[in-house]
């Protein structure tokens, strides 16, 4: 063991991830994220999103001098695995991260955000600071009480269950007395009481194989049908605009209604030149705008 003033005996663990079955999944785990240095009671969930990050094969260890409580450190990197111990990546991390249901992995200096499939896609470390046209617009929807959480990744893509978290914050702004059904049934990997709630109203719905998938990101088109469905349990049915966009092509059969009444209502607007963009993502910053231009519709 390498320290400050030269070499040193010391005694650490390594890991082995065992599955349900207690096959060996993972041999040779120098650490595993989420788990305190100094704390080995795994008390803590180890998968996220189906994935669990552990830094394998290092050769060298290194212990700062001092204390009281110094970092180990390693020369191996993080990689991510699923919960059948397939490696799903063939990136590794110096650092990784895990926040508001989102893995990031760093090389260097650089963010990365990453997918359950272990695809990485650059992200800027500003990710968590309203992007400039929407600063004062956004600022005045938290002030209304449209905020997804303490530290919102503004500018990524918004997930199917923070729609669901800022669709119940805008029924509770617009009509705080509204009669509510029953909780719909919980979803198979779902059990969250605000998504369960807007389910009952009819607002969002699951998949066929009983999943509400509440981590996967919200495409444009598919806000819009959550759009116009909240937008009927709070004032009624909307008068659809005949006016096209350009791609309207693009369009999924099944959202092309609630597109154009969004339209209509000024809700929810194209991406410019005349097109919608509906398969692109929706982001947290857009949502929440979105959501303050429903409440202000009262």
């Amino acid at each position: 063991m390498r320290t400050d003033s030269g070499t040193m005996p010391y005694t650490f663990h390594q890991y082995t991830l065992l599955g349900p079955d207690f096959t060996v999944l993972q041999d040779g785990i120098d650490q595993y994220y989420n788990v305190g240095q100094y704390d080995y009671s795994c008390d803590s969930e180890l998968f996220y999103n189906g994935l669990v990050a552990v830094r394998v094969g290092a050769t060298d260890w290194y212990l700062p001098d001092g204390g009281p409580w110094p970092r180990l450190y390693f020369n191996s990197k993080y990689m991510f695995i699923d919960h059948s111990g397939k490696t799903v990546s063939s990136s590794r991390y110096d650092e990784v991260s895990h926040e508001n249901d989102r893995w990031f992995g760093c090389h260097g200096t650089t963010e990365y955000l990453l997918d359950s499939n272990g695809n990485e896609r650059e992200q800027a470390n500003y990710c968590y600071v309203p992007s400039t046209w929407a600063e004062n617009i956004v600022e005045q929807a938290e002030k209304d009480g449209l905020r997804l959480s303490y530290h919102t990744p503004y500018r990524l893509n918004i997930h199917r269950d923070e729609f669901c978290k800022l669709a119940w914050q805008t029924i509770q702004t617009v009509n705080p007395n509204i009669n509510l059904p029953e909780l719909a049934q919980p979803f198979s990997d779902c059990d969250e009481d605000i998504v369960r709630q807007i389910a009952a109203l009819g607002i969002v719905t699951g998949y066929e194989d009983g999943t509400f998938q509440p981590t996967r990101e919200l495409s444009r088109q598919e806000a819009a049908v959550i759009l116009q469905r909240l937008y009927t349990v709070l004032y009624g049915k909307i008068e659809v605009s005949p006016t096209l966009y350009a791609d309207n092509g693009s369009i999924g059969v099944w959202a092309k209604d609630s597109v154009y009444a969004m339209r209509q209502t000024g809700i929810m607007q194209g991406v410019g030149a005349n097109r919608f963009d509906p398969k692109n993502g929706y982001t947290c910053e857009q949502s929440i705008i979105t959501m303050l231009r429903m409440a202000q519709k009262a």
